[in-house]
Formats: C-alpha cells, sequence, structure tokens
C-alpha cells in the first residue's frame, strides 16, 4: 500500500508505517494541533507522555517534545508505560491531555500516537476533527517556551491503585499462589504486569517480557498468535496474554486452550454483577459477544452498545453512569480506577473471581468458570481495503441483500458499519479504525455457525468489492 492508503486518522489516534506514511513532519504537525486544541480547552499547560517500546519510539519520542515545548507546553515524561497508565496520571495529576506512543495492536512496522482529554478519556470524534484540522497550532515566544519533567513512579502508582480496589481483596489472593504464565510481547506491559502479578501472590513464568519492541511473533493476541503461550500453559493455572501497550489482556486455559478475548469482559462484568451486586448498566460495543448482554439479563441490569472505538464505550459510560464497560477484544473499563481499556484492571479482575470460586471449591479450574457462563463463539475476518473503494457504499449494497434474505427475521444495528442479530448469530461489517481494512466479525451458538456466518459474509463482501 501507498503512503495514503496507510496513514490513518480516526477517533484511534493517529497509526502509519514508519518511513511511508508516519514521518516526522506528520507527528509534528499533529502533536503541535492537539497542543493548541488543549491549551484552548483547559486551564494550565502540563501534558503527560508515555509510550510503548517500538524501536520508532525515539525518534517519535524526540519531535512529540518539540513540538509541544515550543507550543509552551509543560511535558511530563512518564517513560515507557501501559496505555491506561498514561490515562490514569493524566486524571490523577489533572494534566490538559496525555499523549500515547504506540501502535497499539498493529503489526512491526506500524507506531503512532493515542491523544487523550484531560478526563483520561481519549479525544471524541468533535476533538478529532478539531485536531486534524489544525486550526488551533500556537506555537510560544523564545520567554514562553515548554519544559520536560521527567515523573518514573507511574507504573507503581497504577498498580497502588489497583490493589487498592473494593472489588479486590489482596489477601484472598495471595492465598492461591496461583500460577500464572504471562506474555507481554516485549512490550509496554513487560515490568508492569509481572510486577502486579507478584503483588498479588502468584507463581509467574514470564515470556517475552523483555521490553525491547522487537515482538516475538505477530502482536494481535488472538489464538493463532499465542501458540507459545498456550503451550506452556500445560499445568499452571492460567496464562495471560497482553497486547503491545497494554490495554487488552486476553486469557489461556490450564490445557493451553484459549478462552477468547472475549471472555475477559464476560468474566470481569460476571464478577461484578454476581458477586458484587451492581445494578448499573453495562457498556460494550457492538462487536462485542453476546454472552454480556446474557450475563446482563439474568443480573436484571441493562446493557447499551456503543459505535466501535474505546471512547465511545467510555462516553455512553459516562452518560448512563456505568461502573464496568470495555470491548470484546479483551478491554476491560472500570470507572472506579478510571475509564479506559486496562489489561491490568483485567488481570486483576480475573484472579479475583478465580479466587472467590477457589473458596468454595479449592479444584476448580479457569476453564470450569468460562464454561458456567453464557457460552458463544465468535469468528473474526479482514479484507484488504482495494485503493478507492467505498466500503459504506458496499455495506449499503450488502444491507439490501440482508433485508431481501432475512427480511423480519433479523435486527439492523447502524451505529458502525451495519451489524445484523439472528437469533442463533449476529455478524457485524465495518471499516477499521486502526488498519486500511474491513472487518467482519461473527458469532454463533458454536464455532461451525459463527464460522459459516463470517465466511459468508466475508465472500459476499469480496464479490461486491470486485
Amino acid at each position: 500500500m501507498k503512503t495514503a492508503d496507510t496513514l490513518m486518522l480516526t477517533i484511534s489516534g493517529i497509526r502509519g508505517i514508519i518511513g511511508d506514511s508516519l514521518t516526522p513532519e506528520i507527528v509534528c504537525k499533529y502533536v503541535s494541533s492537539f497542543a493548541g486544541l488543549q491549551l484552548s480547552k483547559h486551564i494550565g499547560e502540563e501534558i503527560i507522555l508515555g509510550y510503548d517500546t517500538r524501536p520508532a519510539v525515539g525518534w517519535i519520542k524526540s519531535c512529540t517534545v518539540g513540538a509541544l515545548v515550543s507550543c509552551g507546553i509543560k511535558v511530563v515524561d512518564i517513560g515507557v508505560v501501559p496505555t491506561p497508565t498514561v490515562q490514569l496520571i493524566v486524571q490523577n495529576k489533572k494534566a490538559i491531555g496525555g499523549i500515547v506512543i504506540t501502535a497499539s495492536h498493529n503489526p512491526q512496522e506500524w507506531c503512532g500516537l493515542k491523544f487523550i482529554e484531560n478526563n483520561g478519556i481519549f479525544l471524541d470524534q468533535t476533538n478529532c476533527d478539531d485536531m486534524f484540522a489544525c486550526k488551533k497550532t500556537i506555537f510560544a515566544p523564545h520567554n514562553r517556551l515548554g519544559s520536560v519533567i521527567e515523573y518514573k513512579n507511574a507504573i507503581m502508582d497504577h498498580i497502588d491503585q489497583i490493589l487498592s480496589l473494593k472489588y479486590i481483596d489482596i489477601e484472598l489472593i495471595r492465598q492461591q499462589h496461583f500460577k500464572v504464565v504471562v506474555d507481554t510481547i516485549n512490550g509496554a506491559g513487560s515490568f508492569a504486569i509481572p510486577c502486579l502479578l507478584k503483588e498479588l501472590g502468584c507463581v509467574v513464568t514470564e515470556l517475552n517480557t523483555e521490553p525491547t519492541g522487537l515482538f516475538a511473533h505477530l502482536p494481535e493476541p488472538i489464538p493463532e498468535n499465542l501458540k507459545q503461550l498456550s503451550e506452556k500453559c500445560h499445568g499452571n493455572d492460567i496464562g495471560i496474554a497482553i497486547d503491545p501497550d497494554s490495554d487488552r489482556c486476553v486469557l489461556i486455559d490450564e490445557n493451553g486452550c484459549p478462552l477468547v478475548e472475549e471472555y475477559t469482559l464476560a468474566l470481569s462484568v460476571h464478577l461484578l454483577l454476581n458477586y458484587y451486586g451492581i445494578k448499573q448498566p453495562v457498556c460494550r460495543n457492538i462487536s462485542t459477544t453476546r454472552a454480556i448482554d446474557d450475563i446482563c439479563l439474568k443480573a436484571g441490569v441493562m446493557c447499551y452498545g456503543t459505535a466501535i472505538g474505546e471512547v465511545n464505550v467510555a462516553v455512553k459510560m459516562v452518560e448512563v453512569g456505568s461502573i464496568i464497560g470495555g470491548e470484546g477484544n479483551g478491554g476491560v473499563m472500570l470507572a472506579d480506577i478510571h475509564i479506559g481499556r486496562d489489561a491490568l484492571v483485567a488481570t486483576a479482575l480475573v484472579l479475583q473471581l478465580f479466587a472467590l470460586q477457589r473458596q468454595m471449591n479449592s479444584a476448580v479450574t479457569i476453564s470450569q468458570i468460562k464454561a458456567s457462563l453464557p457460552q458463544w463463539r465468535i469468528s473474526k475476518m479482514k479484507i484488504p481495503i482495494k485503493k478507492g473503494c467505498d466500503v459504506n457504499f458496499l455495506i449499503s449494497k450488502w444491507k439490501e441483500s440482508i433485508i431481501e434474505t432475512y427480511g423480519n427475521t433479523v435486527s439492523l444495528v447502524e451505529d458502525d458499519g451495519l451489524r445484523v442479530d439472528h437469533q442463533d448469530w449476529w455478524v457485524h461489517v465495518r471499516k477499521s479504525n486502526t488498519e486500511p481494512i474491513v472487518r467482519v466479525i461473527g458469532e454463533g451458538c458454536d464455532q461451525k455457525r459463527a464460522d459459516e456466518v463470517c465466511t459468508r459474509v466475508f465472500n459476499e463482501f469480496m464479490v461486491l468489492m470486485n
């Protein structure tokens, strides 16, 4: 793909391919615009900066710091940290914003930036539009330039706040001496996740926890990329996989079988609704497993769906007073600490549920706990977008065929692309915010049904695209 096709400017921030679409000019342009936007909205001049371990972070950090200082910003550099740590520190320090240098789950050749509002939540669509328009950039004169300071305790602040949560019984978890295998894919969680596990009394086997940024496998934490972790999990209690910027958490059971990324949120929601009696609504995006809806229905709790994008879930959580929400990609959001996907929070909540179950049955396994929840199976496919392809037009044509084929036996959700809901399955088609692809996600009552639905829609779209 050429430069114009790989520079992604969305509510997920900026992502591009190093040496191609992501250049110093692009970084300086949008970082300066973000600085101007935040200065125009808030009183203050402090922006929190964190980053993952990708090799390109060095030059991107230099450009980012230079652009911020030139705008009169006081940069608080908190180092290599998980993305949610930046969100938390923005909130704690009452900064006017935050920037994370990362491309999250994108492949090795990508990098980018995520932009955080003063409340610790990512910029919404309106603010992103303003930032990308670059209308509010103002550079400071010589006597009002910014500065840079370092803050080295951010990760421990994050861990301490998790351990202080009312949902976490530290001693109960420590008594279990859980045997945990963790794979942080040489990313931003390489120190934070093992440290949290050890604080919780776990016996930890570490895989790929050297923060080199040279990923040991493809970075998206989906089953086909977690074979090394799966093999190591035999004889242990649980495996935990994190994506490069540590906002997604995926679980492997004691037999080396992935629980599938959807069930990290399901287990966390089950914990809060059924063990802590939470009655506030739950929010999730519309590409998330139906198991969340089933858990909420059984507990008598409202479940809201949103367009894809963490910020959309976050905004809805604030609107309806939700305590827990997230995305089916392994992203758990807990309002008691900060409203953002957080792999550290997800890890602690899952271990708390596991410990409570072990208290009742010392032999219970994580696979048995997962089996006690509503069972759905998901399938996910990607379609590369051809140059000049109008994805929205293709979705509208596909919608026509869906209505013709299924009539009123399905319901349609058009908040983000098109999701089609049948009583036995659902499928969602949308343009990705983070890669130049169309995502096709389908779920059924068993894996065969999920794969069939997803494959059928994939083939239908390939025909339309050609």
